[in-house]
């Protein structure tokens, strides 16, 4: 529902390196449930891997994210973008649809 929606832009909105710089940027409004995030690039987040939410710090793997080396000039696109959630058991989920994941 949009207060559910509203909230979740909110939560990912206040997400900063541990110099308050914003990390996700909303690229465009939303379109009924889908949301369009970018990353912003921070260099405090590439030297100290630790995010800031709700005025506490968390390392990267702690807050379940994680950096992926790429090659410079490369670029990875997927058509149904981008899948996050809490549930390991969801990725395990979604490669039964037979995508190939490169992650």
């Amino acid at each position: 529902n949009e207060e559910s929606l509203s909230n979740l832009r909110g939560r990912y909105l206040s997400i900063t390196d541990t110099e308050n710089k914003q990390l996700f940027i909303e690229r465009y409004k939303p379109v009924n449930n889908t949301i369009n995030f970018t990353l912003n690039s921070s260099k405090v987040l590439s030297k100290t891997k630790k995010v800031k939410y709700n005025n506490n710090i968390f390392n990267l793997n702690e807050f379940g994210l994680s950096f992926v080396d790429r090659e410079l000039g490369t670029g990875y696109h997927c058509p149904n973008g981008i899948f996050i959630s809490n549930f390991p058991s969801d990725i395990k989920k979604l490669r039964c649809i037979g995508e190939k994941f490169i992650d």
